[in-house]
């Protein structure tokens, strides 16, 4: 498992799927390759067994105005910028 940390600016290798995206009225919303987010949570425990580790982070990240969040692999985080 990778290590970062809360604060950390980061970006996905692969596109994730916003939490809420397309749910109750909300627009359908991705974070993209390329795009930066800042990693709120850290070690947050799967709760049911898929490939990738038993932990993910948390991202946030602005789109279109609004604030989200996605649930992401630690290994689909590239670091952009390393929280002091």
């Amino acid at each position: 498992m990778k290590t970062f940390r809360v604060g950390d600016t980061v970006t996905v290798t692969d596109r994730e799927e916003a939490y809420y995206s397309g749910y109750a009225g909300n627009p359908v919303c991705f974070l993209e390759r390329g795009e930066a987010g800042v990693i709120g949570a850290v070690k947050v425990p799967k709760v049911f067994r898929t490939p990738g580790g038993d932990y993910f982070c948390c991202i946030d990240f602005v789109k279109n105005g609004r604030e989200w969040r996605a649930g992401v692999d630690y290994g689909k985080i590239k670091l952009v910028n390393r929280a002091s």
